[in-house]
């Protein structure tokens, strides 16, 4: 058991020897051995005159100070990313704060490019300072509020920001709708029992960021959906090579988030939750039903009522049409469908048999919350039908008796019944 044990052991520490976790750990122990008393009298009396231009609102000696202190090489030793976060925007130093929260938060996920994979989210390192400067960022910008990060992300979308940071802020502002940001005193505190973690003031290195399942709990997959789409969008149009990375990266973690939840909401152990997926209209919910309003124009027009329950479609319907007027009503199948596309054939009774097949475009689509169990979508359709049975109308003149006038005519069918085809362009507005 004892050899089993110490070859375990042996593993652990080959596997995690080197890693570049271990190296910043280990060089940041080597800087501190190596700071005198004099050396750290003197960052924390420039933290100090930080603190008094901030309070002054004196923009010039603050960054002044800022610069001197990240330009250093004391680094996050000296000032955190959350304490330079929170002066930016103190400051309304917009871009240089948006910039700085996306490197940040780029940071707290694992990726190959780190060369290895210990766990999903990685720490970050703190200040290693506990003074006026952080109880004064604190009571002025706490950033831990999410209604106040929130706000501060508005103000920097409606800055005169480039359009790119703007982009940024806005998916800043739905990564925060589910994530927290950490001080170091929530840092350094877990659970309701506020148990401190953090033995050493000089060397925090904890999660910065994170998300509680209480606290977000999204109802349906719109939230995923429209943050993929963001992601990807931004991924075409921005002109910031230094994030490229981070999109992909992102990109592939949302995506995996989305399977996550669709797969925990359709699990045996949550069942009532399984409406959660239907949130959207494409991969988790095509062929379901609902109710919609057709209307039909071509050779003659239509008005329909169509009523899904899975892929079976009733349509019932009035047409107006060079063969006259009456109802109708057709059974269709949902045999092809996806986010934007649908095809079905159908067949029914008019006058007396149609059938033939549907093609629908949806050029728009609402998103649809657990609050309101409704979604919408507008298509765009084509129809062709197949009637059997129309005969030619002639004028009967019988009944006039001979008078020299009559008091109308009369319509009668006339010869063998036909095959005539029929084409209809379309719109419908369809509850799901």
């Amino acid at each position: 058991m004892r050899i089993c044990l110490l070859f375990v052991l042996l593993l652990n520490v080959l596997a995690f020897a080197g890693t570049p976790l271990q190296e910043e750990k280990a060089a940041r122990r080597a800087f501190i051995e190596k700071l005198d008393d004099a050396k750290k009298k003197f960052l924390a009396d420039t933290r100090d005159s930080l603190l008094a231009s901030l309070q002054a609102n004196d923009v010039e000696s603050t960054m002044r100070y800022v610069k001197g202190l990240t330009d250093s090489a004391y680094g996050d030793y000296a000032l955190d990313k959350y304490e330079l976060l929170q002066i930016y925007l103190l400051m309304d130093q917009f871009d240089s704060a948006i910039v700085t929260l996306v490197r940040d938060y780029d940071q707290h996920i694992y990726s190959h490019r780190d060369g290895y994979h210990i766990s999903y989210y990685r720490n970050q390192w703190y200040s290693a300072f506990d003074d006026k400067l952080i109880e004064y960022l604190d009571a002025n910008m706490d950033l831990t509020k999410r209604e106040l990060l929130q706000e501060q992300l508005s103000r920097i979308m409606n800055s005169d920001v480039s359009p790119d940071c703007k982009d940024l802020a806005d998916l800043m502002s739905m990564e925060f709708s589910r994530d927290v940001i950490k001080n170091k005193y929530k840092a350094c505190h877990l659970g309701k029992l506020m148990t401190n973690i953090c033995y050493q003031e000089d060397f925090i290195n904890e999660m910065r960021y994170g998300s509680s399942d209480e606290e977000f709990a999204p109802k349906d997959t719109v939230f995923y959906d429209s943050l993929i789409s963001k992601f990807a969008d931004f991924q075409i149009k921005s002109t910031i090579p230094e994030f490229s990375f981070w999109i992909k990266k992102q990109l592939d973690v949302e995506k995996e988030n989305r399977k996550k939840a669709v797969s925990t909401l359709y699990s045996k152990e949550q069942p009532k939750k399984s409406e959660y997926v239907k949130g959207g209209y494409y991969e988790d919910c095509l062929y379901t039903g609902g109710i919609g309003f057709e209307f039909f124009a071509g050779m003659g027009f239509e008005l329909a009522l169509a009523l899904q329950n899975r892929i079976f479609i009733l349509d019932l319907g009035f047409t107006r049409d060079d063969e006259g007027y009456g109802g109708y009503i057709t059974l269709g199948f949902d045999v092809y469908e996806t986010k934007y596309l649908k095809v079905v054939p159908f067949a029914g009774w008019r006058n007396p048999f149609v059938a033939g097949l549907q093609f629908e475009y949806r050029p728009w689509i609402s998103e649809r919350t657990d609050e309101f169990k409704i979604g919408e979508y507008v298509t765009i359709k084509a129809k062709l039908e197949m009637r059997y049975g129309y005969k030619s109308m002639e004028n009967d003149e019988k009944g006039c008796n001979g008078a020299d006038e009559c008091s109308g005519l009369v319509k009668k069918e006339k010869g063998p019944r036909k095959l005539r085809p029929h084409i209809f362009g379309g719109v419908g507005f369809h509850f799901w």
